[in-house]
């Protein structure tokens, strides 16, 4: 088994542009429990609806459950309860076709499903559940051992010891799985004897979270290709890099069989590798509870009461500079202004300086990222250079390449005057005021006469810059999170 950090970002890849045969599209739930009425597309591969307690992520899987599951298996714990009174609709994908699932409730409580049934394969997984059963059922089963002897245990091989290792960080000489029908209201009931070094144990012997990862690895281990696997808060008892660990062997999961995966979460490590739009975020107000798809990370990390780590440093060359990337990264990119610290560092020299003598470190906490202005192109020399550089967008400093965009439009004043929310008249009679100055100075000069700070001017410049020139600025910000990549 490849277990290298590529070959993972290679799983993580596939998983957001591979196809689903078999996916839920969509669910339309009303009067469930605290969450007010809505529709809810569901991202296709690893979705995480996170969301902080009480608001209702576990009403909403078993809302998806039900949809998808047979009626005659029996689910979560409390499913039941947060199900009561409520009305389903879904949409879901078979390699047969779409299908429109529906689950209502009579007068007298009854859930009846609709003509359509999921007919693919439906795994739900509460690991925290799991261990709490384990530990009670072979703790307080005095005759357990003796439902052991007669099954022959299904043996992990070299890859899945090494997944179970890479898992909880240690080294794992084998592991043994014992399935056993009817038991425990679960069937197969798994018991698992692990050898480590000199020490065998059963699951009884665990600490929950090496059961609870025992669980997930045998769920992945067993679950057929195409399958749907809803995972209720994966995290619990599991250490932030088992957590990470964890991810990893559920992308390359997802990838080899299709698995369409709808977890819930309070960790921000189980999401760290999921962009955005796989993010499902449930917050809470007066009226109820809310889903959004697409939720930034620093909304979900500020919900969860989690810190964004800083991933580098750009040292820009003045304050326009500064101002010029703030904006832009506000326009096409909000997330990077809490993982990048943008710092002038007062001219391109003090750049060279800071890239070539700052010392770099392996595994060091803080990338440093030069960030010239454009004009630098053809006269940078960075053989020297310790740090990683790039270049702002055009090829002249930012200040000249908004003055020039604006002034090269016929509707520039129009626009201005609209982003800056002044008369139209006045603008212009301040940019005359401003007419033959070079481009430093007229920025300097420009915002006192229409009434505005220097960040705002900068702001509805680099909006009207970005009408005709997105490809350009997309590029740069795609090159950008390369380097803040390459040097981590």
């Amino acid at each position: 088994m490849n277990l290298r950090k590529a070959a993972f970002d290679d799983h993580w890849r596939r998983v957001f542009a591979r196809s689903y045969p078999v996916r839920l599209e969509d669910v339309t739930y009303k009067n469930l429990l605290c969450l007010s009425d809505s529709q809810l597309q569901i991202p296709k591969g690893i979705c995480a609806v996170v969301g902080g307690n009480g608001v209702g992520k576990s009403a909403l899987l078993a809302a998806i459950s039900e949809l998808l599951a047979d009626p005659e298996v029996p689910l979560g714990v409390g499913h039941k309860a947060r199900l009561k009174e409520s009305e389903l609709e879904g949409t879901a994908t078979e390699p047969t076709g779409r299908k429109s699932l529906s689950i209502s409730e009579d007068v007298n409580g009854l859930r009846t499903a609709g003509p359509a049934k999921f007919e693919s394969e439906f795994y739900w997984l509460e690991p925290s559940y799991l261990v709490n059963l384990t530990h009670k059922q072979v703790n307080e089963d005095a005759e357990f051992q003796d439902l052991l002897e007669p099954l022959s245990p299904n043996k992990l091989d070299a890859d899945e010891l090494e997944a179970l290792s890479y898992l909880l960080g240690k080294k794992f000489d084998s592991c043994d799985i014992y399935e056993i029908t009817e038991y425990g209201g679960l069937d197969p009931f798994p018991y698992f004897v692990a050898e480590a070094g000199d020490t065998s144990y059963g699951s009884e012997r665990m600490g929950f979270g090496e059961l609870s990862l025992l669980f997930i690895l045998w769920k992945l281990r067993t679950i057929k290709k195409n399958s749907v696997l809803v995972l209720e808060e994966p995290e619990a008892h599991v250490s932030p890099r088992s957590q990470r660990a964890l991810m990893n062997i559920l992308a390359k999961a997802c990838d080899e069989k299709g698995l369409s995966v709808i977890l819930t979460t309070h960790s921000p490590a189980i999401i760290a590798n999921l962009p955005k739009e796989q993010l499902i975020l449930l917050s809470k107000d007066a009226a109820g509870t809310k889903a959004v798809v697409g939720a930034s990370k620093l909304q979900v990390n500020e919900l969860l009461g989690a810190t964004t780590q800083k991933r580098g440093m750009l040292l820009v060359e003045d304050k326009a500079a500064s101002e010029f990337v703030i904006a832009l990264f506000s326009e096409l990119h909000f997330e990077l202004l809490s993982q990048l610290d943008v710092v002038d560092a007062g001219g391109e020299a003090k750049i060279n300086a800071a890239l070539t003598s700052l010392p770099k470190a392996r595994g060091a906490w803080l990338s440093v990222i030069g960030l010239y202005d454009g004009d630098m192109r053809q006269t940078l020399q960075p053989q020297l250079f310790k740090w990683p550089h790039l270049f702002l967008p055009g090829t002249v400093a930012p200040e000249r390449l908004l003055r020039d965009e604006l002034i090269r439009r016929n509707d520039g004043v129009t626009l201005l005057s609209e982003q800056l929310r002044r008369e139209e008249g006045a603008v212009r009679m301040a940019l005359d005021a401003v007419t033959g100055q070079d481009a430093h100075d007229w920025f300097t000069m420009l915002p006192p006469l229409v009434g505005c700070e220097h960040s705002a001017l900068m702001a509805a410049l680099v909006r009207i810059w970005l009408i005709n020139n997105r490809a350009t600025a997309d590029a740069f910000i795609n090159e950008l999170l390369v380097k803040v990549d390459v040097v981590r």
